[in-house]
């Protein structure tokens, strides 16, 4: 490196929106609220862009969301969880 100092960065990228996800957020955000509202069940706190992400990857496997439902709230967290890193929420 030659040590010269760079400007201050002008610009932060962001992800353009992709046509098919925006879509299907807007088609299942009922089974996203649905995932926020099992997990807060839990003391579990996700937003909608996590949860539906979270949807997205288990729709994606043998036990797709769409076809099949999302099933009670258990089982909706039996599925979610494996695609979570949980962390505690600090009190302070």
């Amino acid at each position: 490196m030659s040590g010269k100092a760079h400007p201050a960065p002008s610009y932060r990228a962001v992800l353009k929106p992709d046509e098919v996800e925006v879509r299907l957020q807007i088609e299942h955000r009922g089974d996203v609220l649905r995932i926020v509202q099992a997990l807060a069940e839990e003391s579990i706190v996700v937003t909608e862009a996590v949860a539906f992400a979270a949807w997205r990857r288990f729709s994606e496997g043998d036990r797709c969301a769409v076809w099949y439902g999302l099933g009670s709230n258990g089982q909706i967290r039996e599925r979610v969880l494996p695609h979570l890193e949980l962390r505690r929420i600090d009190d302070g």
